[in-house]
């Protein structure tokens, strides 16, 4: 009695025209397999054990395969269409794990259809690793590095490079002309919330374009430390300087300022809030605007 993972019971009915060779839990395959969600053709070893994980290696070619609904995916991923080598342990869940090198030529996220990858990583549950190359007509881009959500603070270990990115078409937000983005990404920082961030973010040759108007930046660069008497925050850019150092939190901070308004100006629309966070809140900082006319004709 072989228990299929749930996995696999998404793909349907299955189809195989090949060779097979083997048994059910320790085999070897060769052919063209057909399922549900698409085709593909596999050159593979797949050993099922009686308990455990199964494991998998050998190469791979899909066609508009529906990835998607295979592994549960709620982030927008649709079909894809690849071929390289491949080996991994389960197929979704918290224990799955496979490393992909080879080529994407089609891959579906949010309604837009990439083309033109090259993929060497390894990819766990909430956990990325490796280096992507995309040239696609909307989109060039260079990443290489790590990024993990398996833990209880997400961290980020990696440089981005990205050039000539419409945003708009790639339904990352939505543009009403079009736009095209270009910098370079350096970052390792860990944290999911502004009071729990600490690392260093260097964003430098940024170009932006949105319809007729350009935006350029030299460079951007974020850093946090927490130290014994506190917290350290530095941003550093062409258009503001920032350092904040002491104790702060910037959750109930920035509420207390809504509070401020509010009562000033009611007619605002602001409300005031109860604030729960009654740690004291004693640091300095210093702030030195510069060149602001691109922000405000960007943001106003």
């Amino acid at each position: 009695y072989v228990q299929v993972p749930a996995e696999l019971k998404r793909l349907g009915v299955l189809k195989f025209n090949g060779h097979f060779d083997g048994y059910l839990r320790d085999f070897n395959a060769f052919g063209q397999l057909q399922t549900g969600l698409g085709s593909a053709s596999l050159d593979m070893h797949m050993v099922q054990p009686a308990k455990g994980l199964p494991y998998y290696e050998g190469s791979l070619d899909l066609k508009k395969f529906q990835a998607g609904a295979l592994t549960g995916n709620q982030l927008g991923l649709g079909m894809v269409s690849a071929s390289g080598e491949i080996r991994g342990e389960g197929f979704s869940g918290e224990d799955f794990f496979a490393a992909f090198d080879g080529g994407v030529s089609l891959l579906e996220i949010n309604g837009y259809t990439y083309q033109g990858r090259v993929v060497n990583a390894d990819v766990g549950p909430g956990v990325f690793t490796g280096r992507v190359l995309v040239d696609d007509p909307n989109a060039k881009l260079d990443f290489n590095g790590r990024i993990d959500f398996s833990q209880e603070k997400p961290s980020f270990d990696f440089i981005a490079r990205l050039r000539e990115v419409d945003l708009g078409r790639l339904n990352v937000i939505a543009l009403d002309s079009s736009s095209s983005l270009s910098t370079n990404i350096y970052i390792n920082a860990s944290g999911d919330e502004p009071d729990n961030i600490m690392g260093s973010l260097r964003v430098d040759n940024t170009r932006f374009s949105l319809g007729s108007r350009e935006y350029q930046m030299d460079e951007l660069t974020l850093s946090s430390e927490l130290l014994p008497e506190g917290k350290t925050l530095s941003l550093h850019s062409d258009f503001i300087d920032a350092d904040v150092d002491g104790q702060y939190r910037f959750v109930p901070l920035f509420q207390h300022l809504g509070n401020q308004l509010a009562a000033i100006n009611p007619s605002s629309g602001l409300e005031r809030i109860e604030i729960l966070d009654s740690l004291p809140q004693n640091f300095t900082f210093s702030v030195h605007l510069k060149e602001t006319a691109a922000l405000t004709d960007l943001f106003v």
